[in-house]
């Protein structure tokens, strides 16, 4: 992700804040946001940032509400990186359902970003984890 050289990142779904405390040390501009950690429920106000990261989280998304999540992280940033695991987790949710509740190939996943009208370039791509970038 330093590749990318970002000014300013959000961590979208940032859980405890790890990266956002990692980035910060280095030096970059970081936020995050989370709408299951109290502390981090506020969206942000600054609509713009040069990278939002969304790592492990939209496969934890209902299906329905992952064309608004995803027109949501183009929306507060320049660049997306999005990580995605394609497969079924190890944990279950209290209902019995997997905690992965969209599980779906990664053709999937690039035809919702090119829904938004944006072009996803793979960084990487194995079994059970697609990476890119929007």
């Amino acid at each position: 992700m330093l590749e990318l050289a970002p000014a300013s990142v959000l961590d979208y779904g940032c859980g405890k804040g790890r990266l956002v405390k990692t980035l910060r040390a280095l030096g970059i501009q970081a936020d995050g946001y989370d709408p299951a950690v109290p502390e981090r429920r506020e969206a942000p106000k600054e609509p713009i940032f040069s990278l939002v990261t969304c790592l492990d989280v939209l496969e934890h998304v209902e299906e329905a509400f992952v064309p608004d999540v995803m027109a949501e992280l183009a929306r507060l940033g320049l660049r997306v990186l999005a990580d995605i695991h394609l497969g079924e987790a190890v944990k279950h949710l209290p209902d019995g359902r997997n905690a992965h509740i969209t599980i779906k190939p990664a053709t999937w996943w690039l035809f919702q970003v090119d829904r938004l009208g944006r072009t996803p370039k793979i960084r990487r791509q194995t079994q059970t984890h697609l990476e890119i970038l929007f």
